[in-house]
Order: C-alpha cells, then structure tokens, then sequence
C-alpha cells in the first residue's frame, strides 16, 4: 500500500475514533420553583464529594467536578482521571414547566510529559451515570 492510498484510510480511521464518546445527559420535568431546586441540586452535589467549580443561581446552573482515579493510576498511566457533572435548570418554552438537566462526563487529563494538562473525554463511569441519575431523581422527582 503506498503513502497516498493509506492516508486517506488513516485519516477516516482517525476522525472515527475520535468522535464515538458523548456525555450522558439526563432531564426530568420538575414543579420545584427554580431556587428551590438550584439548593437542592448543590446540596446533593456537595454531600457526593463533587467540588463545585462554577455556579449560578441566576442562571440556573452548576457544573463540579471530583478526582476519581488513585495514586497508581497516576504513576503507572500518567493521567489523571475526573468525573464532570453540569445541571442547567430551565423553563421548557413548549409548557412552561421548569425542566432539569444533568449532563454526565469523565476526562481523562494527562499528568506529566507532552501535552500535559491536556484532557481528553472518555465513557461516563458507572458511577458517575449512577450520581447524576440520584441529582434527578431527588430533586426533581
């Protein structure tokens, strides 16, 4: 196979590869007031160990974040291992409900050499899923 005819199929490969992992995003309609349900969102957050990165109450949302990965992990892989939750909590202009949102992500973050702090998305860990389907559930039941 010569250089022009493999690059092509490389590049394809490549771009494929790339864009298969999604976050994980839940939603549930709520009769909660939006400032009832912002505490109750950061409430449960904080109590999973998740540390708050950026928040509004205006706004309606808050995206956190916690470390997931051990010492080994770091030493042997070289990265760095976080799971990323974002709410959003808006009103549905279809019905004028207030609707919540969790969106689920893990990052992988490269620790030392090249490229380091660079973070790459990697499949929502279970309990990661498992976290924001309890935000759901418990505040917008």
């Amino acid at each position: 196979m010569t250089f022009r005819r493999g690059l092509p199929l490389f590049l394809v490969l490549l771009m494929g590869c790339a864009s298969t992992v999604q976050p994980m995003s839940y939603s549930h309609a709520t009769t909660k007031p939006a400032p009832e349900l912002f505490d109750c969102i950061a409430g449960v957050i904080n109590s999973m160990g998740y540390n708050i990165q950026n928040a509004s109450k205006d706004a309606g949302f808050i995206k956190a974040e916690k470390k997931t990965n051990g010492l080994g992990t770091l030493l042997m892989g070289g990265y760095n291992v976080f799971d990323a939750l974002t709410a959003s909590i808006f009103k549905d202009p279809s019905n004028g409900n207030t609707t919540l949102r969790v969106s689920a992500q893990s990052d992988k973050e490269r620790a030392r050499g090249f490229g380091s702090g660079a973070r790459a998305i990697t499949e929502p860990s279970l309990t990661l899923k498992t976290d924001a389907q309890k935000i759901v559930t418990t505040c917008a039941p």
